[in-house]
């Protein structure tokens, strides 16, 4: 899940990354936080993240962005996922509705999303 970014509306990001957290965790998933700071470094915890092309993110099987404004909603951040191959080998998923979970799309190759 990521959360901050570079945007006016870092902070907002951070509280609905929060909230989109815990709704993964409830409904049985392992999350994997990692929050972009302003100035545009990712962390995961403490510690850096390494982005590097074809590299995956922190061995995760899908991407939950939870950013908002420039460089969240412009597809940017898709963009970067895709050069490091998490849109072409795993599930990205975007909510409409970051509190209740709802009208989820799946991009990426042969993958479908569970219905409920």
């Amino acid at each position: 899940m990521l959360a901050g970014g570079r945007s006016s509306e870092h902070d907002v990001s951070l509280r609905s990354g929060a909230s989109v957290g815990r709704g993964l965790e409830q409904a049985g998933h392992e999350v994997v936080a990692v929050t972009i700071g302003r100035s545009g470094e990712w962390r995961a915890g403490e510690q850096p993240v390494v982005l590097e092309p074809g590299g995956g993110l922190l061995g995760a099987d899908a991407a939950f962005p939870a950013l908002h404004g420039p460089f969240g909603e412009d597809g940017s951040i898709q963009g970067l996922l895709e050069q490091l191959d998490v849109g072409k080998r795993t599930a990205m998923l975007e909510f409409r509705n970051y509190e209740q979970f709802r009208q989820p799309t799946c991009f990426a190759k042969n993958r479908r999303t569970p219905r409920r």
